[in-house]
Formats: C-alpha cells, structure tokens, sequence
C-alpha cells in the first residue's frame, strides 16, 4: 500500500497545517505518518524561503573562504611567474651556450639568437648584456663592484620592470637573475 494512500484520512489539515490525526485504533500509523510528515512533506504549504540568518551565515562562509583563498592564489600565480622566468632563462642561456659553440664568440644581443621579442612573465623583454661590448661600471654587480657573472648578464627585470646594477638597489629586488656564470638563476633577493 502506498502512503499516500495510507495518509487519506488519517492527516488532518487544520489551520494549513500537514500534522498525522490521532489514530487510536493503530499507533504505528500515526507514528510512520509523523515521520512521513516530517521528512517528505507532500501535502499542505511548506516555506521554501531562507530566513535573514541563514543568508548571513551563507555569506559569512563564502567570505571567509573567499579571504582564505584569493592570497593562497596570489601566491601561487607569483610563484608561477618565477618559475616561467627561471625557465625562460635558462632556455635562453643554453641558446646562447649553443650560439657561442658554433661562432666562437658571444651573441652581440638576443636578436641573434631569434629571442629580442621573448618577453617575461610580466610583460617586459628579457635584458641581455655581453660584457666584451659594454663598459664595467653597466654591468649587474653584488655589494657594489662584484660582478655577477665574467662572461655576460641575462636577466628578468621583474614586476616592477625596472632594474639598477647592484642587486643591494631597491629596483633590484624583484628581478630574476642568472649569475656565478650560469650556477645560480632565481631572484636577486635570495642570491
């Protein structure tokens, strides 16, 4: 038997409310029929809307997921980026490893290579700097006359896009560096 069909009679609607009429002849009916009510709700009006509570507890969730999760994301896409220009650079420098095998001699720019348009993760050109062509005091330096690298410089400029000699420079800061001639490519702010 359905319980539909079993409820015909033995619910009452008094005042638009679904309750199980008391039914002395069988207890379990009125027993199944409380738990029917209660948990199926097929007859009479039931509110479908959420109370003033309930949205603000749902926002309260949301916002504190979302203030959870929107930095876990900011530092993972800059950490993303970092990784793109440590590999980026490491790809140009084996280029540039494989340029200076087969001339002898160091590319004049990364146009040479095919790579003057290669732009880092933040938008700018990757800068390259053979040291037989330019000047000592141009060339990337740590704590002042150090040079970084004895045969060239090839960095990222980073977020800020802008970049000085010494590493130690604020500007400085941010970019992704190749230096101890290829040994160490990363951050300037952790060499």
């Amino acid at each position: 038997m359905d319980m539909k069909s079993l409820c015909k009679g033995v619910l009452s609607t008094q005042a638009g409310s679904c309750t199980p009429a008391r039914s002395r002849s069988n207890p379990l009916i009125y027993l199944k029929m409380t738990l029917y009510s209660r948990f199926f709700s097929f007859c009479g009006k039931r509110d479908k809307a959420f109370t003033l509570i309930e949205l603000m507890v749902a926002i309260a969730i949301v916002g504190t997921l979302a203030g959870i999760a929107i930095p876990v994301y900011s530092n993972q896409i800059k950490k993303a980026r970092i990784f793109k220009a440590i590999s980026d650079i490491q790809l140009i420098q084996t280029e540039i490893d494989l340029y200076k095998e087969d001339n002898d001699t160091l590319p004049a720019s990364l146009d040479d290579i095919g790579r003057s348009n290669t732009m880092d993760p933040w938008g700018n050109p990757y800068q390259y700097a053979n040291h037989a062509l330019i000047k000592p005091g141009k060339r990337r330096k740590y704590h002042g006359t150090v040079p970084l690298n004895l045969d060239y410089d090839l960095f990222s400029m980073g977020p800020d896009g802008k970049f000085k000699p010494p590493l130690t420079a604020k500007q400085s800061q941010d970019d992704i560096i190749r230096a101890d001639d290829g040994n160490y490519i990363g951050p300037a702010s952790e060499y």
